[in-house]
Parts: C-alpha cells; sequence; structure tokens
C-alpha cells in the first residue's frame, strides 16, 4: 500500500535536532518502519527524495441497496458464487458453483444474465467442462462447478474459472461446452477478472494458496504474486479500470482488499456491518450504478453472497444476496521513494491507443537502455529507444509509426526493454 508520510513528533527527542524522522505506516497499523534523514539532505530534495502524486482509490465502503438472487423464483441462483458486469448488453451474468446440489429445481443452468437491479431474468445458460455432457448430465457434477466468472473485453470472450475440475475455460455468449481449456491439477480456483487493456486474466486461489495467478488470454500462465497474511481464504477478485487496480474478497474475513496489479496492498474495505449481514461474499464485480437517473459511468461495486447454506423452504428463501455497494476514494496519496530498487517496465498508456502511447521506464542506475517494438511476427518494426539512462522514471512515446516514419496498421504489438542482462516484453494493441 502506498505509505504516508507523517512527522513523528513525539519521537523526534530521542534523536538530535539536526534530524527529521519520517515515519511511514500501513493503514492496518500491522507494520511500521522509521527513517532518519539528516536535515541538509532536504536541501537535495530532487537528487534523494521524490514525491509522487497518485490518483489511487482509498476511503470507505457504503451499501447502496441488495436483491436476493432466488428474489421468489425470480432469480433461480441458490449458491452465487462469481459476478460480472457484460458491457456490450449492460446486464449482470451470475455463476452458481452449487445450483446442482437443489435437484427439484436444477435444470442444468448455472449461469444466469440479469439486469442491475436484479428484478428481471433475460437468460439461463448451462456451462460445462468438455468432460461433462449436455443435459440431462450424466457424468459428475464437478464439470458444472463455475466458481468465478468475467468477460474479457479483450478478445469478447466469457472465462470460467471452476473449482471442482481445477480448471479455467473460455466461452462464447452461448455457453455451452467451453472453447478453450487450460487444467491445473491441485489449484483451488475461485474469482476471475480481466483486463481490458491487455487481456490478462487474474485468477484468485482460495485457502492453502491464497495467491492471484496471470494468465494471458490464450490461457498460457505469465506470473503470480501471493496475498497470504493479508486476504484470508480470497474467494473472489474484480478488476477496476478507472484505478487499474484489482479488488479482492475474504469470505472469513468479511472484507474486500485493494491491490496494485504487482501485488502491493493499496487498502481494505470492512463490508461486515452491511445489512443483511454477509454470511459467505463470494464474487465481486463493477457496473454501472442500478439507479437509472445516476450517471452511467459512475461505477459501484457489486458483491455475490451465498449466505446460509440451501435454505430448504423455497417459499421463503432459497438463499444468496447481492450487494451493491460505494467506494469513495481519497483522491491524492503521497508516496515516498528513492531512486527504483530495481529495473522494470511498465504497461503503456493508454491501451490499446490511437494514434500515440506512452511507456515508462525505471532503473535502479546509470545504465543503456534498449526498447524495440515488434509485430505479432516478431519482426522488428521500430527500435524506440537505444541510449543511456540516468537512473529513476522515464517516459517515452511512441506515435505509431514504424522505422521509415510510416503509421502502421492496427493491430497487437510488442515492446521489448533491455538493460544488462534485464530483458521484459510486454503486449499494447494499436486500434483505429
Amino acid at each position: 500500500m502506498a505509505p504516508r508520510l507523517k512527522n513523528d513528533t513525539k519521537s523526534r527527542g530521542k534523536f538530535p535536532k539536526e534530524h527529521l524522522i519520517i515515519k511511514l505506516k500501513k493503514k492496518n497499523n500491522k507494520h511500521s518502519k522509521f527513517f532518519i534523514i539528516n536535515r541538509g539532505i532536504l536541501l537535495l530534495p530532487v537528487l534523494l527524495i521524490v514525491l509522487k502524486i497518485e490518483l489511487l482509490s482509498a476511503g470507505e465502503i457504503n451499501l447502496v441497496r441488495t436483491f436476493e438472487t432466488w428474489n421468489a423464483g425470480i432469480i433461480k441462483s441458490t449458491d452465487p458464487a462469481g459476478i460480472v458486469y457484460h458491457r456490450p448488453s449492460g446486464h449482470l451474468f451470475i455463476s452458481d458453483s452449487e445450483i446442482n446440489e437443489i435437484t427439484e429445481i436444477w435444470k442444468c443452468e448455472n449461469i444466469f444474465e440479469i439486469d442491475l437491479a436484479g428484478d428481471q431474468v433475460f437468460n439461463t445458460f448451462d456451462a460445462y467442462d468438455p468432460f461433462g455432457q449436455p443435459c440431462p448430465p450424466t457424468s459428475n457434477s464437478l464439470h458444472r462447478e463455475p466458481a468465478g466468472i468475467t468477460f474479457n473485453e479483450f478478445d469478447g470472450f466469457f472465462y470460467i474459472s471452476n473449482d471442482g475440475d481445477q480448471a479455467i475455460m473460455r466461452y462464447d455468449d452461448t455457453f455451452g461446452a467451453p472453447l478453450a481449456r487450460v487444467k491445473v491439477p491441485g489449484a483451488d480456483f475461485e474469482g476471475i477478472a480481466s483486463d481490458p487493456s491487455t487481456g490478462f486474466l487474474y485468477v484468485i486461489s482460495g485457502e492453502g494458496q491464497d495467491e492471484v495467478n496471470v494468465y494471458t488470454s490464450d490461457l498460457i500462465h505469465i506470473t503470480r504474486f501471493s496475498v497470504e497474511g493479508i486476504a484470508t481464504d480470497p474467494e473472489g477478485i474484480a478488476f477496476n479500470s478507472q484505478w487499474n487496480h484489482l479488488f479482492i474478497v475474504s469470505a472469513r474475513d468479511k472484507r474486500i482488499y485493494e491491490f496494485t496489479l504487482e501485488g502491493n496492498l493499496v487498502d481494505e474495505y470492512d463490508i461486515s456491518n452491511f445489512l443483511p449481514r454477509t454470511m459467505d461474499p463470494q464474487g465481486l464485480t463493477f457496473a454501472p450504478s442500478s439507479e437509472p437517473n445516476d450517471d452511467p459511468d459512475n461505477f459501484n461495486l457489486y458483491i455475490v453472497d451465498g449466505q446460509a447454506d440451501n435454505d430448504l423452504d423455497p417459499d421463503v428463501d432459497r438463499d444468496g444476496i447481492v450487494y451493491e455497494a460505494e467506494i469513495k476514494p481519497d483522491f491524492v496519496k503521497v508516496e515516498s521513494y528513492s531512486n527504483p530498487s530495481e529495473f522494470s517496465l511498465s504497461q503503456n498508456y493508454p491501451n490499446p491507443f490511437n494514434p500515440e502511447t506512452q511507456i515508462s521506464l525505471q532503473m535502479p542506475t546509470v545504465t543503456r537502455v534498449v526498447v524495440k517494438i515488434f509485430d505479432v511476427r516478431g519482426q522488428e518494426i521500430l527500435s524506440l529507444v537505444d541510449g543511456t539512462y540516468a537512473a529513476g522514471t522515464h517516459t517515452v512515446r511512441w506515435d505509431g509509426k514504424d522505422n521509415h516514419g510510416n503509421l502502421v496498421p492496427s493491430g497487437i504489438y510488442f515492446y521489448r526493454m533491455q538493460a544488462g542482462e534485464f530483458i521484459h516484453v510486454k503486449k499494447m494493441n494499436l486500434l483505429k
């Protein structure tokens, strides 16, 4: 999480007056670090300390409204596990991982397309694994346990994480048998989210693993980061395009944790005081407000909760609640840092872009840096950077032209940074 600067006047007397103490303190008060800086050094802030202003989400979460997923039988979802906003239709899609436990109402449908208010169902679907069969099923129900669901705006497909079958699957908008699948034995896949600018998939693994695994839209594993010790038994994950952050919900903690894409904790939000009380929060997504008169760009956070397991009275409640909540951020945080501690290459911004984009390069020492751009065939189209740079963060711009000054066509491109032994490649999308 971005540290907050604070002059610790109570402790200052313990050190010589010519020193100033800066305390970097995490919001959860679990860890604090003290740095002693000679007052004379503060005369050279450009060289030794940089203050960086960022737009970060931090603050309170307020409940706006709720609706039941069973809702007197309108939405026949008894154990909602995942939820995602589908921008093309303006609808929510809910995945139900355990509805098959109630055989008298289960018709193989485990995906529900509903409106933002939860009072209308547009479609229901049977999403299953290639080793399953269309309804009625004759094989193990593990092939029909969609724990998490996301719609990837990057390629226009739905992706489902199946905890029972330990697989990630790609679907079109008819669902049925998946178009692609990757199985990871031993994985406790829960929620899944997607970044519309890169197509990357972020899959949360639950108790015993407590980590986020990152995949390309081609289901190729890229990297992972741990949330162990922060989010206990994480269940759901959502991507926020406004802040470029990940939001992870813990059913056990009754909290939502906000992370950067690199796995750094930004903030946490307490949802234990929601009414009706949260019991088993599973999935979450960002979507427009359900109030028709609200600004359509005002996205709220929708959270599905399985509540008690399978109420046996169908005339009362089959369980499941959706909470719609508003996050009110503090718009300014102060981050203190010296020169970067390692080489890194940031995702270009904006992405997709037209006609130009920016790329940030970070380096801890003076070094020669080479950045080249390649097309999908691996052919170099531009040598963007080739020179010696001072330590720090540097931003370069690409105007969409090749080595000959010609504008390149729309498509996927790759940019590679090389600085000594450090080599890193990222993907970007030129969309005209």
